[in-house]
């Protein structure tokens, strides 16, 4: 199910629509966690989020990502 959505652009429209969001709300940047041995930690970096360190999960090792919002 979750495949037939993949290179639609549903993805980065919901990215793009948070960072817009949360600009207008004042914030300076968006920070997530992914899992390290999924696939969407390319996708991540697609969208230019910047990747940092990792640290221990619940249940595996998890990369942290981060989107600067500031104007550029």
């Amino acid at each position: 199910m979750k495949a037939d959505y993949r290179t639609q652009g549903v993805g980065r429209a919901l990215v793009e629509a948070l960072a817009i969001e949360s600009k207008g709300k004042g914030k300076a940047f968006i920070l997530l966690k992914c899992p390290l041995d999924l696939p969407s930690n390319q996708f991540y970096k697609t969208l230019q989020f910047q990747s940092g360190t990792a640290e221990a999960g619940k249940h595996r090792p998890l990369n942290i990502w981060q989107l600067d919002l500031s104007p550029k």
